[in-house]
């Protein structure tokens, strides 16, 4: 790298002990270290220090205390005045590491763009501090792959929740992909863009990504990502300060700071409504607008997003590389995908399910419709006791939904689902079932034909050590079923075969082999939109074989068979809640026309829609509560969503020792983090604040997740004696979430501690206030607003969720 090719590389760094470790990095890795200049704004407490670059001409650090610091584009701001006409800038968070040469690296991707502006971006793949040593090559199991950066929905306030997805194919690219959106913590372009497209510092931080790509779009810039990934980012940062988490009311009251986060972020809102021109409010942006290059309507006919009705094109949906192509350009914005009609098209068939006595057997949850029996294995799934063991990844076919790549040949150890533990023996995996007290075992793969040997010694052992206690069923696609395989496993207790038929072009003559020989024959297939006709026809036949069950499942996209699903158009849906296994919306709709034709038609074979929506409450509460039921103890309280639910004071305050005193020593813990000294406790002891005066508390919800470990297994010969040994349980905080005072810990106790219903608590808040009919709505909303606040973690939704 030549020396008018210097990179000034910006880094807010704020209360980060990675960022020596950064720096380091970014330099041992360079292929040329002398180019770089570095502008940091080092908010930072008494225990760090940057000795060792002060004095270096190569750095420009702005020493800032913590307390004082107004946040991320502040810091982005104050940095930007260090530039010193250097040709490039690569703007980064203060946590990451290199690939080796990583400047040469992206000054040759920015020529193959051939654009004159260009910016590479994307949220770069993660990384572990702990495993990454500064200067080293990484761990050699990292995560190399390149990313894309897409639109996952509108929040409530009408900003776009951005996300990351794999860009197929990575590896055969031999340039960047055109981009929608720009990452904050990744970015690499002119060095004039410092000047060109300076930072807004009253924003706050979750709307910088979209004002720099608004902006930057509008001033010429090309958006790009990286066929290749060069930076890794740490993105969990457990147990480490944020600004948001420093900055709150508490620390405006006590003089430390001016304003807090929360104020922060809603005018840094007001100011990005503003730019996206969704409403005049007079907030005045000063020079922080958009530029003179390209309009805001330009930008929404390249990236397909309609900012002033919340809507994605389809193409957006489906991250295909922009700029978007329409039908009819002078009418782009008639294309966009219309999740209110489609909502409304399936708000029609649960009309007409209910008028026609369809079931809800999953606890009257809206997300598993039926009609006629369910398997007894459906039914350990809805409770939770239900042990998915993948016998092998081996299979005969190639389905262009399957969500995970086959592979020709056996490779590997049965391992269980969702919890992902490997088996070295049928013992370890009877050790498995006694420990979280399974009552149904379903096998799947892969095909399970293919190593019958597998299945069957599996079999034989659960139904001797268990005997009938277990319902037990097989999952295939037909290819490698005979009478003589069927007969060996109905001998050996098998209670149900599961055909999918969708993979043979729905030829149903194993499917009659099978009834007669095993006692329940069911057909479990995706519910294909092409298909739903096909389906409709056969419906009356598999019935009049003697079919007990029609299982539908919605198709979900992910990395795998993504390209497949976007050549067919599908249109993935709420990605805010399915970021890996995403939703597709025709999917739903055609289980619901084939639940629709076979009430019409008068079927009677148990039938019933298994949503992702169903998946993600039932089969991830129950996942979580096999977890937590391992560890939860009295200094928590378990949610109907299996979150270990507890409250978080400050552990100096007298509160705290007002607690202590009311508690025994098992129903409380002090945690230390950084700074910060906490009491924790069970949040059915609430009512322990309400009667004295009252601290501010949290409402912290921790997710239990199984995990894997080398080494380990069952224990006893040929008993599955002992407990499982072969996973650990890590504990992660899923929610945090704020009682800032007497009422909101008031509404807490009422609706999530006591049950008590919404509309019960209204009255009493009526009562309570002598508040008369005028007012009483104002109540109910407020309720409302804060029962929805907790109702994710507290509760499974009873609704379907919206199309976004």
């Amino acid at each position: 790298m030549g020396s008018n090719n210097r990179i000034f590389v910006q880094i807010a760094s704020y209360r980060d002990p990675e960022l020596v470790s950064t720096l380091e990095d970014c330099i041992a890795k360079a292929s040329s270290p002398d180019g770089l200049r570095f502008g940091i704004c080092w908010q930072h407490d008494e225990t760090e220090s940057l000795a060792e670059y002060v004095g270096d001409d190569r750095f420009r650090i702005l020493d800032v205390h913590w307390s004082e610091s107004k946040g991320v584009c502040w810091a982005r701001h104050e940095i930007q005045k260090l530039y010193g006409g250097e040709e490039y800038t690569l703007q980064l968070d203060s946590h990451h590491r290199f690939a080796e040469n990583w400047d040469e690296q992206l000054i040759e991707m920015m020529r193959q763009t051939g654009c004159e502006k260009p910016i590479l971006t994307a949220h770069t793949p993660p990384y572990d501090p702990d495993r990454w040593e500064p200067g080293s090559p990484g761990p050699e199991d990292r995560d190399s792959r390149a990313y894309k950066i897409v639109a996952k929905s509108f929040s409530a306030n009408g900003m776009i929740q951005l996300a990351s997805e794999q860009i197929q194919n990575w590896q055969t690219l031999l340039r960047p992909l055109h981009a929608r959106f720009l990452s904050c913590h990744f970015y690499f372009t002119l060095g004039g863009h410092c000047e060109e497209c300076s930072y807004d510092s009253l924003l706050y931080s979750g709307e910088q990504e979209m004002n720099m790509t608004l902006r930057s779009f509008s001033m010429g810039y090309d958006l790009f990502h990286p066929h290749r990934s060069v930076v890794w980012h740490e993105y969990e940062r457990r147990g480490k300060p944020k600004h948001w988490d420093d900055h709150t009311e508490k620390l405006v009251r006590g003089g430390m700071t001016d304003v807090s986060s929360a104020q922060r972020t809603l005018s840094s809102q007001e100011r990005m409504r503003q730019l996206l021109q969704r409403e005049a409010q007079g907030t005045d942006v000063g020079p922080y607008g958009l530029g003179n290059e390209r309009t805001i309507e330009a930008y929404e006919k390249y990236a397909g997003i309609d900012f002033r009705n919340c809507r994605f094109h389809r193409d957006t949906l489906v991250a295909k590389e922009p700029p978007n192509v329409y039908r009819d350009p002078d009418r782009w914005d008639t294309e966009f995908f219309d999740g209110a009609l489609a909502m409304q098209k399936r708000d029609d068939y649960f009309a007409f399910f209910r008028r026609s006595g369809v079931r809800f057997p999953a606890a009257g949850n809206l997300s598993k419709p039926a009609i006629g029996s369910l398997s007894p294995g459906c039914r350990t799934c809805i409770n939770g006791t239900w042990s998915c063991i993948f016998i092998t990844d081996a299979c005969t076919r190639s389905c262009f939904y399957c969500p995970v790549a086959q592979k020709k040949q056996d490779v590997g150890n049965p391992a269980s689902g969702p919890e992902k533990v490997f088996f070295d023996s049928v013992d370890e995996y009877i050790s498995f079932l006694r420990t979280f007290d399974f009552k149904g075992v379903s096998f799947s793969g892969g095909e399970p034909f293919l190593v019958l040997d597998r299945v069957l010694e599996y079999l034989k052992e659960i139904r001797r050590v268990f005997g009938d206690r277990h319902y037990i069923w097989v999952y295939t696609n037909g290819d490698c079923v005979s009478e003589e395989k069927l007969s060996l496993l109905h001998q050996a207790g098998l209670d149900e075969v599961r055909f999918d038929i969708s993979a043979n072009n729905y030829d149903l003559t194993v499917v009659r082999m099978a009834v007669g020989i095993v006692g329940t024959v069911t057909v479990e297939i995706p519910a294909i939109p092409e298909d739903v006709d096909r389906v409709k026809s056969l419906l009356k036949e598999m019935e009049g074989i003697g079919v007990k069950h029609l299982n539908l499942h919605q198709l979900m996209r992910t990395d795998h068979n993504a390209m497949a699903f976007d050549q067919r158009g599908y249109s993935p849906v709420n990605r805010k809640d399915h970021p890996v296994n995403v939703p597709i919306m025709e999917s739903e709709l055609a289980a619901c026309e084939i639940l629709k034709h076979a009430v019409e038609a008068g079927v009677q074979m148990g039938i019933n829609y298994c949503s992702s929506c169903y998946k993600a409450r039932f089969q991830g509460a129950g996942h979580r509560k096999r977890a937590a039921g391992l560890c939860r103890d009295k200094k928590a309280t378990m949610t109907e969503t299996g979150y270990l639910s507890q409250l978080a004071i400050d552990a100096s305050g007298d509160e705290a020792r007002y607690v202590k005193e009311n508690l025994g020593e098992d129903e409380w813990e002090i945690t230390v983090e950084g700074e910060k000294s906490e009491l924790r406790f069970s949040a059915e002891h609430l009512d322990l604040l309400l009667r004295e005066s009252y601290a501010e508390a949290d409402v912290i919800y921790h997710v239990e997740n199984i995990e894997p470990v080398c080494g380990g297994g069952g224990e006893g010969e040929n008993s599955g004696g002992g407990p499982f040994t072969k996973m650990s349980i890590q504990t992660s905080v899923a929610f945090r979430l704020a009682l800032e005072n007497s009422t909101s810990a008031f509404l807490f106790y009422r609706l999530f501690v006591e049950k008590r219903a919404v509309e019960r608590v209204v009255d009493e808040l009526r009562e309570l206030y002598k508040v008369d009919d005028d007012g009483l709505e104002a109540i109910k909303n407020d309720v409302t607003a804060f029962y929805n606040r907790f109702r994710e973690a507290e509760y499974l939704p009873m609704d379907l969720p919206p199309y976004e």
